[in-house]
């Protein structure tokens, strides 16, 4: 931006030159083979040739006459440059002559790598209408390989050092691809993508009520920021929280830009490539003032009146947001993408500003602007969205998993407020955390929110943020809610989260015996898992109650035996306290025995709880005891299965009037005698509400609505029950129907069962969770299938539909895919199971199929 390119003293960290003589930005520079030299290209359509020992210009390298964005280096002081102007050129770096015009292309040049040898130069694409990379030959310029991987800019390139591969990176998906580049047309079998689970974000909109919010990730490239509408969710009231992205309603009417108020219209003036020079405010098509782009915004790609038409707010390839008046006038900044900005809108009431960014995330704002807002931080909240159509289709057909591997990248979420509060998917907030560097000479930490959750995991702050657009009156409302204080600054989070368990003694990676000891050094409260599962009979090792913050951080020992599995074992072991989670410590132990061992076939204890017959017929439900008894017959199959996987099948059902309050605390002594070589399932179908406190409520035939607090089932005592019991234990939670019952609060009396999920299968839980619906979404039932969808779909999947391999067996990974994706079809994407499996728990066959 400044114009200037710095040499530094790499060794001392010392600057030793300031490259000075560029008119414009500078976009690229390189050393000369030798290290003799440098050479700059800049938006100015200049090459410059610098003596790296002085700092001193030596030449000016005529010849491109648009912006060089690309320069590279081969032996024997050979340079290339690309530009804009859509020519490769090649220089002697010795005295900046030109050798030759390489290439001259349909696309802009984004990017430029020389092979080794210098032989070969391969060139990504800038800005075009479509966008191959291409490989020359050095020699005489011929186009030797065309890959057309890519559906937007590369700026990025590399040729492997054997020569085999290419490498270039960019996209709208931000993607890398690996091809062989010898090929004259790259074998797409032989092509490697290395992907994230995002992608840009083209378009966005509010509904015409203001209620929804939708996006879109397919580009436009005739109109960039007036892209389809492809995802949409449910802005939060007094009732409804923030919802969970999904398919955006076509019958839904969605506002884009404003470029039209009264006599007023917005109009871009563009160069003759396309983009936008300056943006003309005109009135009765008389201009009356004009924006140009500056160093806030650099170029201008989006733009919009505000609701009242008092303000007009821009966006450019910088990612940053301003307002300017009708005058032309700079009012207000919003704040920033990371990226550029390709598309804004603004909610029907003026009080929201949404913008869509390259940077994979949508941002929501407050849309008011005063006078007195110049630097004002208005941001409410920020959205990123993981679904990709196409690896959804891959984890249907079963082709995404890998040994160990989970397909729960597909359709994962976050929404976070600028203090990091947030509400998102299962494993949502695996994707966001806190960059800390620490000086020049130590590598920087990275905190991912999810060691936070307790402290930030907070769907109401982020719901109340976006709908009193501000985050201090979000927090002080969700306070006044609660026991103990919700805000906590991230300096404060970050500083006094526990340090990583120590390994002071442990076993080695082969071992031939089951037990061995583990002595750990730890502070505050200790976690251990082995396969995913705590140590028997420990739930961590506790302080005395309220210990001071020195007893609490300080040092201890403890030596614990841990009892291995034959075959590969993973331990993993970290240190909480009220403010998070340390990193985790992770062990493998492979334990060969010297002769081989009998297996023991696993016992299966399955206690369903199904209420559709409530003592107070207003709150009745169509076909949760059916749910019940239905999947009490299908694991009742196994048992007569030939080869059935268990050795005995217990099986124990609640219904209706059966599973009263204290009916069901009462039968929880079913599991009393699993050992750590059964499963273990509960199954609950019925009611869920939480109450303004937040405690979660599972509803018995005889509850009293009014008076959750003695007459309900706290979700506490089956999260208490299921993490104590040894075995494998997974949760099947069919609750949160429908909203009648839930009065005057809405959704907000609905159970978060993302939460709940969150917290059973957490590291001192360890329980694996199937869950009907996510965040407070309504679970659906229908006398069309005579169940709930969810139930339904497991039964479905039970029965064969999930074994996406054909080898005659339902995996619980195969069992959590279909029922993803087979519950949200079900019901048209209006509800979205949630699903989450300990990390380090090895996958297992659940059922064979009948």
């Amino acid at each position: 931006i400044d114009r200037e390119a710095i040499l530094w003293d790499v060794d001392n960290h010392e600057l030793q030159h300031r490259l000075i003589g560029h008119a414009a930005r500078i976009y690229a520079a390189t050393f000369s083979s030798d290290g003799q030299h440098a050479i700059t290209g800049s938006e100015d359509g200049k090459v410059l040739l610098w003596d790296a020992r002085t700092g001193k210009r030596i030449t000016t390298m005529p010849g491109h006459d648009s912006m060089v964005g690309a320069i590279a280096s081969a032996p024997h002081g050979v340079v290339a440059t690309g530009s804009k102007d859509r020519s490769i050129r090649l220089w002697d770096s010795a005295d900046g002559q030109q050798i030759k015009l390489l290439a001259e292309q349909d696309n802009e040049v984004g990017s430029l790598s020389f092979c080794p040898d210098g032989q070969y130069l391969l060139a990504g694409p800038g800005r075009g209408s479509s966008y191959p990379a291409l490989v020359y030959r050095t020699l005489d310029g011929k186009l030797m390989s065309s890959y057309r991987g890519h559906d937007n800019a590369v700026y990025a390139s590399a040729i492997s050092p054997n020569e085999r591969w290419a490498a270039t990176a960019g996209g709208s998906r931000h993607e890398i691809h690996l091809w062989p580049f010898t090929q004259p047309e790259p074998d797409p079998n032989q092509v490697k993508v290395l992907a994230g689970i995002g992608s840009s974000i083209w378009s966005v909109g509010f509904s015409k009520d203001g209620r929804w919010l939708a996006w879109g990730k397919t580009q436009n490239p005739a109109d960039p920021g007036n892209a389809r509408l492809e995802y949409e969710i449910r802005l939060p009231d007094e009732q409804d929280v923030l919802g969970v992205p999904q398919p955006v309603n076509p019958e839904r009417t969605y506002l884009r830009a404003i470029t039209q108020h009264g006599d007023w219209r917005l109009a871009p003036a563009v160069d003759k490539f396309g983009r936008i020079e300056r943006l003309e405010i005109r009135q009765k098509n008389k201009i009356r003032a004009s924006i140009e782009a500056d160093k806030r915004i650099v170029r201008l790609r989006a733009f919009t009146f505000t609701a009242d038409g008092k303000r007009v707010i821009v966006a450019g390839t910088s990612g940053a947001i301003s307002a300017y008046n009708l005058q032309g006038e700079h009012v207000a900044d919003f704040g920033n993408h990371n990226e550029e900005v390709w598309a804004l809108a603004v909610s029907p009431d003026g009080l929201l500003l949404a913008s869509a960014s390259a940077d994979q995330t949508l941002k929501v704002w407050d849309a008011s602007v005063t006078a007195n807002d110049k630097q004002a931080d208005k941001l409410l909240l920020t959205l990123f969205h993981g679904a990709n159509s196409e690896n959804t289709a891959l984890a249907k057909r079963g082709m995404q998993r890998v040994q160990q591997a989970r397909p729960h990248i597909i359709g994962e979420w976050i929404a976070w407020t600028p203090a990091g509060y947030y509400s998102a998917s299962a494993n949502g907030d695996r994707y966001i955390g806190w960059h800390v560097n620490r000086g020049l000479d130590q590598a920087a930490d990275y905190f991912p929110v999810a060691r936070f959750s307790q402290q930030r995991y907070a769907p109401d702050v982020v719901s109340d943020t976006v709908r009193l657009r501000s985050e201090a009156e979000a927090i002080t409302r969700s306070n006044k809610q609660q026991s103990s204080p919700t805000l906590t600054t991230v300096a404060t989070l970050l500083e006094k989260t526990p340090k990583a368990p120590r390994l002071v003694q442990s076993p080695p990676a082969l071992v031939s015996s089951p037990e061995h000891e583990l002595t750990i050094e730890y502070t505050d409260t200790l976690i251990i898992n082995v396969n995913g599962r705590p140590l028997e009979l420990q739930r961590g090792f506790k302080r005395p109650s309220n210990p001071t913050q020195s007893a609490a951080q300080a040092l201890k020992s403890v030596t614990r035996v841990i009892t291995l599995k034959p075959g590969a074992n993973r331990i993993e072991l970290l240190a909480r306290n009220d403010f998070g989670d340390s990193p985790v410590v992770g062990l493998n132990v492979d334990y060969q025995p010297p002769q081989p061992i009998d297996q023991i076939k696993p016992n299966l204890f399955l206690f369903a709880i199904g209420v559709s017959d409530y003592q107070n017929d207003e709150l009745n439900l169509g076909f949760a005891s059916s749910d019940a008894a239905a999947l009490i017959a299908r694991f009742q199959q196994e048992a007569s299965h030939r080869n059935s996987l268990y050795g005995q099948v217990h099986t124990k059902a609640l219904l209706d009037q059966q599973a009263t309050k204290a009916d069901v605390l009462d039968a929880m002594s079913f599991f009393d005698s699993m050992n750590e070589n059964d499963l273990a399932i509960l199954f609950v179908a019925g009611h869920g509400m939480q109450d303004e406190q937040e405690n979660f409520f599972f509803l018995p035939h005889d509850i009293d609505i009014n008076n959750l607090f003695n007459t309900g089932i706290k979700w506490d005592q089956f999260h208490e029950l299921t993490s104590r019991l040894p075995g494998k234990v997974m949760l099947l939670a069919d609750t949160c129907h429908s909203g009648s019952i839930y009065g005057t609060r809405g959704r907000r009396a609905a159970l978060d069962m993302t939460r709940i999920a969150k917290d059973f299968s957490d590291a001192d839980s360890g329980v694996i969770v199937f869950a009907s619906s996510m965040g407070q979404e309504y679970a659906e039932e229908s006398p069309a299938w005579r169940h709930g969808a969810f139930t339904k779909t497991l039964l479905d999947g039970l029965s064969g539909a999930a074994d996406l391999f054909r080898d005659g067996s339902v995996r619980q990974s195969e069992l959590e895919t279909y029922v993803k994706h087979g519950v949200a079809e079900l019901t048209k994407g209006r509800q979205h199971p949630v699903t989450i499996s300990p990390g380090a728990l090895p996958d297992f066959v659940l059922a064979l199929v009948p």
